[in-house]
């Protein structure tokens, strides 16, 4: 579908998106057998090539998840401040390819080095990355043990502020452009029996000249947001606001995490207990990540008209209807 579409940064964010959301949900599918089971086993899981595979793409997947949706964000933001320019288009693949390929090395080579290593844990129902014991490279694992909280807290919680930014002020701009376009209506129209039985005996030209030439002007810059960039930029914002329903909670989760080792001993007060200790991370940062991806394509459904009409007639479910 969006590869019919006309090129632009949007449409291409769409589609790197779509792409991503459909490889974590495929890549969700392998978790669902262990955690149906009762006795959370591994099954695909418990051979450690699978394991290995399976932890480094999917972690690689969810943060690329998240720097997608702050592109198409922020990209917005920009436009609707910015509306005569324009972001190119290649930059989106530089962006892309370069961010996953560091992603995938920062995950791949302390394993490879020996410093972290991939292990089932039945408790969460996932492969994960964990710290190896070897007593030779302790101060290795510690220092990395640091940069990695550092990156993870970059990668996954950082973004909620940025994108809810940007959020807000592409709602409030598009506030102020709708207020534009009722003023002008409200400038070409008569509002008293005064103004009305003037507006007859003079020419329409001269009507509310002043008046709609004072809107037209502080209006102007953003002329060509019509009906449907305006539509657009409300499905962004939607986009956007179920992204951080889901993730938000990721950023009180590291605020708290930040808090424990900076003054406590970790687990410390806030994951003494077992589910903020083992599940809360898991339930947040990858199934938060998993929800979202599924949620997104019925946004499409929704909001986009052409793509529930290209559903019921060219795409493989039209056999459906």
């Amino acid at each position: 579908y969006f590869k019919q579409k006309t090129s632009s940064l949007a449409t291409t964010l769409y589609r790197l998106i779509s792409i991503n959301d459909c490889l974590i949900c495929m890549f969700s599918v392998v978790v669902l057998p262990t955690m149906m089971s009762g006795s959370r086993k591994g099954y695909l899981f418990n051979i450690p090539f699978i394991c290995s595979l399976w932890i480094h793409i999917f972690q690689v997947l969810t943060r690329v998840s998240i720097a997608l949706t702050a592109y198409l964000s922020i990209s917005r933001a920009y436009a609707v401040v910015y509306p005569l320019q324009h972001w190119r288009l290649a930059d989106v693949d530089v962006f892309l390819g370069t961010y996953s390929v560091l992603l995938l090395l920062i995950t791949i080579i302390p394993t490879f080095v020996g410093i972290k290593h991939t292990v089932y844990q039945p408790n969460a129902g996932i492969c994960w990355i964990i710290s190896t014991n070897n007593t030779k490279h302790s101060k290795a694992i510690e220092v990395w043990d640091i940069i990695e909280n550092l990156i993870d807290c970059t990668t996954l919680a950082v973004p909620v502020l940025p994108i809810s930014f940007s959020c807000a002020i592409t709602i409030f701009k598009i506030i102020n452009i709708r207020t534009f376009s009722l003023a002008r209506i409200q400038a070409k129209s008569p509002t008293s029996p005064k103004e009305q039985n003037q507006s007859t005996a003079t020419p329409t030209s001269v009507q509310g000249t002043s008046r709609d030439s004072e809107c037209s002007n502080a209006a102007a810059p953003y002329s060509n947001l019509g009906g449907r960039s305006q539509r657009a930029t409300v499905t962004i914002i939607i986009f956007t606001a179920v992204y951080f329903i889901f993730n938000f909670p990721l950023i009180i989760l590291y605020t708290l995490y930040i808090i424990t080792i900076l003054k406590y001993s970790y687990p410390g007060p806030f994951f003494s207990s077992t589910f903020m200790l083992t599940y809360s991370w898991h339930l947040m940062e990858p199934f938060g990540v998993v929800v979202n991806s599924f949620i997104n394509p019925w946004i499409y459904v929704f909001r986009f008209r052409d793509f529930y009409y290209w559903i019921q007639t060219e795409s493989f479910l039209r056999k459906f209807y």
